[in-house]
This record gives structure tokens, C-alpha cells and sequence, in this order.
């Protein structure tokens, strides 16, 4: 109905942009919300503290004394999800917040939803903890809960949308820490309700658009949304709605489109019935300004002036970077990492971009609602130690921090996230207080953003189910994390298994898990682990060197084969890295100390230093490598590494040339790096022919520099 309405319409359509739209999940992200409120108890869950059958809010408008406010997170949050979160709206934590209590409280949620016909409909209701739902007065549905598992859709709530303008209200309810909730009007065969308009503010008056602020757009990204080719969106799927306009007034249906004196920046583009904004980012970064109009059923029509900030993505530095470090403890996962000074001084030789401790975090009394020995966790030595005295649930890293820091290596942490569940559920094994785990967790995540705004986070274990049922929900874990660190680097651990980066939320960036039992230096190789994911994703690899000594009296070290060697052979370890960089991953080396290890990293750090250059903040160049080795650019240089290994590379194997083809570019020099040895080379057309004839080969690998006149190299695979 709403696609036929007046010729007046559909010319303004026609106007609009032709871009088809996709098919993408429709829930509710914008809203006017109202708390806190206590809410100890059911009791007082079910009473309200205004007339809720009956309100009808405006911005900046009170219910018993507290303002209705706008919320839409993802003007603060970049993670792509459709999560609201209250938690981190409301809380203090984050800067430009209330500051309201969030623990034991409640808050009221609401929005204005036009219809153009009176129709059924399921409200999809997902929260943590409990929920109230009035649908234009009429309560429909009320859960108190102080342990609910946050789930997408865990609740279909069956309504009627009446012609015209309706109102929604939920009141959501908190026990302790992870707090919001996702909602959607679907059909009552679980579809996008088509034709549907929302707004915040009441519908009367003159036509007039609502929407005055955008979240921030990010180069090269999807704009807000988020779709898996192919998966249906569970909890561990990312999904993410677009970003929705929202005017009030007139007489709907709104259509939509940007001015042409104005266009829209570049990749983006308007559904001008949905008045949603969608596609990719392109890669200028900047300010950009444009200008929306919308027109209602009886030609009137409004507009409003737009600045929308275009960011470069947060994983660049890490992409550039190409080379970086978990470091476990000396004992396993336990403090201390070694000697933070020395730690720092050698992953800076190495030419390390960052490095991530693990950081064992503990369940403290307080966060835990009492189903364990309090007391064994609170005299525990053990713990003691590693807190080092602070009130905190994680070991105190600011040695690290800083030492770090001043040699320029980024901070970051490992978090196992099961390390606490044989302590916190010993006496209990059906995980009925699985959401307070989630909690203590949440703490855990708050305590280290806040006190290191850490570079990256790594989580372990983000791939698998707690005994196939329970889940991590990573939009509320990543949302904390990427509102109260905005520059931190989402990287959760996978087994290595092609295509399976979907499946943890929407990460930054995927790590696939390398062996530390079996030839860790070639085997568990990344392979398209995000293939179906339409946000560009970087794949790092987690590679560990180690010696049999350190599995003596394990399992591991029972099944070494006859003559299996260690590994720890700087030469090999530094093919792996080359090899990794050469077809475009980011290679986190494990920087543990211990076992000789630390003489194993002098020795690669010897290697690298002088050959930083051909290594960092190179692109691969795949057109352009060959069976000898990787083609890697860099502004106007093209490296060319040229080794054995066994993925099908042979390096010079006897020959006395290397021939590429489609170099169009004037080539300026040619050299053996990092000696500057010259080459000679001919250039023919598009064709350029080294003469390698009496080269000397390095044992790791031999680099070869194309210098090539200012602006002229070849295109790398990602801006």
C-alpha cells in the first residue's frame, strides 16, 4: 500500500537513487528512554512510577522527575549490532552518560510506530533481565527476571498495529551488570514489517525531520549494517539493521532522498521508502556534509542539513603493523610475563606493533551471587598474588603499560573467557547462573578498558558453546568494550576452520589458533575464514614456539614422535612470518619467555630489524608473486621475498632471472635490500626482467627492492 499511493510520490522516487535495496533485519535502535528507577524486586517491577498505559513522551519531556532522553547507542558504539545497551548509557563509566545507577534499577523504552493499515503483528523481544511491553496501552507481556540470558528474539509477543501512529513502550529491568535489550516488529511468519515508519518525538504538527545526529561512518566498512551471506542471525551471528531517518508530522508516508546539491558521501545510498541509509564507506576520510529531504502523502516536504564523520578503520595500525605478540606467563598463564622492560626493548627490536599479556581475571565475591566458597576465593594466595593488592578482578599490568608505551609497542590483553567456569560453577553443574558469569566477565572487560584503554583485546575460546547451549553474547560484551575503549581491537581466537569468522560477533579482527602440540610452524594455516562476511576483516594467526621440555609429565609430550625436533628455530619462525605477511595476514608470534626462548627472539630480532622496511605496512600484491616467493608494496617500493617454504614456494631454485608482467610504471632502481647491492633489470612494455645471476640467496629470505618513481606502484589488495 505504501509503494502506490500518489503520483506526487512516486515522481519523488524517481528522484531519489536507483540502488536496490538489500535484505537486511529491521529492529528498533532509536528510542526515547526514561530511568533509572529502583526495581528490587518483583514487586516493584510491576509497578510504575507513572501512568504507562497512557504516556506519551517528547524528548527532553519528565516522567516522575527523569527526562526522556534520546537513545540510539550506535552515535557513541561502533560496534554493528542492534543491541541497545543501557548498561553503557546509563552508567557513569562512560563519559556524557546520566551517571544513573544501573544495578537493581529499570528504564523505560519508547517509540511511535505508523501504520498504514491495521495489522497483526510479533513484537520480537530479546533483554537482560526482565521485560514489560505496552503496545498503545495494553500491557502484553510482563517477565521479571534477575538471571535472564541476553538472546536475540528469545520472546514473540503478539500485537495489532492500528492505521496511523502507535505507541510502543517496554520497561526493561536490571539485576547486576549486562543490561538492554533488542526489539523488532515482525509479521506473524517472522519478516520485516514492510512500510512501517518510526519516530521519537509525537506525531503532530508540521512535517518535520527528527534525525539530528549520525554515528560516526568508518573508510571501507558497511555504514551501520551488517548481514552474513547465508546465516541465519543467532547470538553469535552478527546482524545489525541500517541506520533509519526518522521524521514526524504531516501526513505519512515519508519518502526520502538526499539533495542533489548535496549528495550523499561516496558508497552510500538512500532506500527512499525505508529512509534508510545504506552501502559501503568509501575510503575519503574527513567531514562530509549533505543534505535529506523527506516529503509526505500530501507533497509537503522538509529538509535537514547533515555532517557525517568518515573515520579511518580502527584495524589499520594493526594491518600496517603486520606483526605482533601474545605473551603468556612464565608459569602458563599466570603473572609475571618477564621483565616488562626487557619484554618492551625486544618486541621493539623485532619491530613488533603490539603485544597482549595474558591477563587472568577473577571472579571476586562481589561480583558472584554467592554459589561458590567466598572465602576460598578471597584468601586464596594464589589470587592475592596475581591482583597485587589492587581491588580490582585482573592482575596489575601498568609495568607492562608502560614500558611498552615508551618503545612505542601498543598494549593489549588476552582474556581467556572460560577461565573461571570450573571456580565459579564447583557446586552447581547445570549453569543456571550462567548469566551472572556473563557479569563477572562484563566487570572484568569494564576494569581493563578503564584502566589501560588497551589496544586489543584476544579472546580465547570465543568460538565455542559452554556445553552447546551456552553463549557468550558478544553485542553486549563487544558494545562495553568499544564504548569505553573506542580504538580497541575486537579479536576473538578461532580453531582453523575455513569460514568460521562469522560466527563470534562483530570482530575486528578474526585470530586463527595455531598448533603448540604439532609442527606449529606451517600447520592450522588461516584459510577464508571470512568469506561470507561483507565488513572487510583482517585475519591474524597466533603461532607459538615451544620445546618438549615444557610438556614434560603431559599428554603432549607423550605423543612427541620419534626424533620430533623443538621448535624453536629462529630461521624457520621467521619464513612463517614472511610467508604469512607475503599472502596478507597479520602474524602474532608468541613473545613468551622462558625455555630459551627469549635467545630465540634475539636472534630473529637481528634478522628483522634492518628488514622492517620490506615488512611493515606492506600490502600483498598477489598478480605479482610467483612460485619464488611474495610481491609486497609500499608507497612507491615493491619488495619482492623470494624464499622456500611449503606452501608452494621454491625460491630462486637455480634460476638466474625472475620476469614480471603488467608493470606499467617506469621503474627507477632496482637492489638487493637491505644491502642496496644494484640489479640489473631491463624493462620492456609492461615487462621487467631482473637478472639474479650470481645472487647470494639468504638462508630466510632474499629481498629484492623496485624502486619505482613517486606514485607509480603497483596497487596493493587493500586501500
Amino acid at each position: 500500500m505504501k509503494r502506490m499511493v500518489v503520483s506526487i510520490i512516486l515522481l519523488f522516487m524517481l528522484l531519489s537513487s536507483v540502488q536496490p535495496a538489500m535484505a537486511l533485519e529491521r529492529r528498533i535502535n532509536t528510542w526515547l528512554v526514561c530511568g533509572t528507577f529502583s526495581c528490587k524486586d518483583n514487586a516493584a517491577f510491576e509497578q510504575d512510577p507513572f501512568d504507562a498505559a497512557s504516556v506519551a513522551p517528547r524528548i527532553d519531556t519528565a516522567s516522575d522527575g527523569k527526562p526522556w532522553l534520546l537513545c540510539d547507542d550506535r552515535l557513541y558504539c561502533r560496534n554493528l549490532d542492534d543491541y541497545v545497551d543501557l548498561y553503557t548509557f546509563f552508567n557513569a563509566v562512560r563519559s556524557g552518560s546520566p551517571g544513573e545507577p544501573t544495578d537493581m534499577r529499570a528504564a523505560y523504552a519508547h517509540v511511535y510506530v505508523w501504520s498504514p493499515i491495521e495489522q497483526p503483528v510479533q513484537i520480537a523481544i530479546g533483554s537482560n533481565d526482565g521485560c514489560r511491553v505496552w503496545l498503545n496501552g495494553q500491557l502484553l507481556h510482563s517477565e521479571y527476571s534477575l538471571m535472564r540470558t541476553l538472546e536475540r528474539d528469545s520472546s514473540h509477543i503478539s500485537g495489532k498495529l492500528n492505521t496511523g501512529w502507535n505507541r510502543l513502550l517496554l520497561k526493561v529491568q536490571n539485576g547486576k551488570g549486562v543490561w538492554g535489550f533488542y526489539a523488532a516488529l515482525e509479521t506473524e511468519d517472522g519478516k520485516p514489517v514492510d512500510g512501517l515508519e518510526y519516530a521519537t518525538e509525537p506525531p503532530d504538527g508540521e512535517l518535520r525531520i527528527t534525525t539530528n545526529a549520525l554515528p560516526t561512518a568508518y573508510a571501507g566498512l558497511p555504514y551501520v549494517w551488517l548481514e552474513i551471506n547465508g546465516a541465519k542471525p543467532e547470538n553469535r551471528v552478527p546482524s545489525a539493521s541500517p541506520f533509519r531517518f526518522m521524521a514526524t508530522g504531516g501526513t505519512p508516508p515519508y519518502q526520502w532522498k538526499a539533495a542533489s546539491a548535496t549528495p550523499l558521501p561516496s558508497g552510500l545510498y538512500m532506500d527512499g521508502v525505508e529512509g534508510e541509509l545504506l552501502g559501503v564507506s568509501g575510503y575519503a576520510t574527513g567531514e562530509i556534509p549533505f543534505r535529506i529531504l523527506v516529503q509526505d502523502a500530501t507533497g509537503a516536504s522538509a529538509c535537514h542539513d547533515f555532517m557525517l564523520k568518515v573515520n579511518t578503520r580502527v584495524t589499520k595500525w594493526m594491518e600496517e603493523g603486520k606483526l605482533g605478540g601474545l605473551i603468556h606467563g612464565v608459569k602458563g598463564y599466570g603473572y609475571p610475563h618477564g621483565d616488562p622492560v626487557q619484554q618492551a626493548e625486544m618486541l621493539a627490536q623485532e619491530g613488533y606493533a603490539f603485544a597482549y599479556p595474558t591477563t587472568g581475571w577473577f571472579i571476586l565475591p562481589e561480583n558472584w551471587p554467592g554459589n561458590m566458597d567466598a572465602d576460598k576465593l578471597k584468601n586464596s594466595a594464589d589470587v592475592a598474588e596475581k591482583l597485587g593488592g589492587k581491588l580490582s578482578n585482573h592482575q596489575d599490568m601498568s609495568a607492562y603499560v608502560k614500558a611498552f608505551h615508551e618503545q612505542g609497542v601498543r598494549f593489549g590483553s588476552y582474556v581467556g573467557l572460560f577461565d573461571n567456569i570450573s571456580l565459579a560453577f564447583e557446586k552447581e553443574k547445570d549453569f543456571t547462573l550462567w548469566p551472572a558469569y556473563l557479569d563477572a566477565l562484563h566487570a572484568h572487560f569494564q576494569a581493563l578498558c578503564v584502566e589501560y584503554q588497551p589496544a586489543a583485546l584476544y579472546l580465547d575460546g570465543a568460538h565455542h558453546l559452554h556445553e552447546d547451549k551456552y553463549d557468550w553474547n558478544f553485542d553486549a560484551m563487544y558494545s562495553l568494550i568499544k564504548t569505553l575503549a573506542p580504538a580497541c581491537i575486537v579479536m576473538p581466537n578461532l580453531a582453523s576452520y575455513p569460514d568460521i569468522g562469522y560466527c563470534v560477533g562483530d570482530a575486528d579482527v578474526v585470530s586463527v589458533e595455531g598448533s603448540n602440540d604439532s609442527d606449529p610452524y606451517w600447520t592450522r594455516w588461516p584459510e577464508n575464514q571470512c568469506a561470507r562476511n561483507p565488513k572487510y576483516m583482517p585475519v591474524a594467526t597466533w603461532r607459538y614456539p615451544f620445546t618438549w621440555a615444557m610438556w614434560d609429565g603431559t599428554e603432549r609430550a607423550a605423543n612427541r614422535k620419534p626424533g620430533e625436533p623443538d621448535y624453536q628455530d629462529p630461521q624457520e619462525w621467521l619464513r612463517v612470518l614472511v610467508s604469512l605477511i607475503g599472502e596478507g595476514y597479520i602474524c602474532d608470534l608468541d613473545h613468551s619467555f622462558g625455555f630459551g626462548r627469549e635467545e630465540m627472539h634475539v636472534k630473529i630480532g637481528e634478522w628483522l630489524h634492518p628488514r622492517l622496511d620490506a615488512i611493515k605496512g606492506t600490502k600483498p600484491v598477489p598478480t605479482l608473486s610467483g612460485d619464488w616467493g611474495y610481491a609486497v608494496a609500499k608507497g612507491d617500493t615493491l619488495y619482492l621475498h623470494i624464499l622456500k617454504n611449503p606452501r608452494g614456494k621454491i625460491g630462486l631454485n637455480g634460476r638466474k632471472s625472475i620476469e614480471l608482467h603488467s608493470i606499467s610504471q617506469a621503474v627507477a632502481s632496482v637492489s638487493v635490500f637491505p644491502s642496496n647491492t644494484p640489479i640489473a633489470f631491463k624493462q620492456d612494455g609492461e615487462r621487467l626482467a631482473l637478472q639474479l645471476a650470481g645472487l647470494e640467496s639468504d638462508p630466510v629470505s632474499t629481498i629484492i627492492k623496485i624502486l619505482f618513481a613517486p606514485g607509480n606502484a603497483p596497487t596493493a589488495s587493500m586501500p
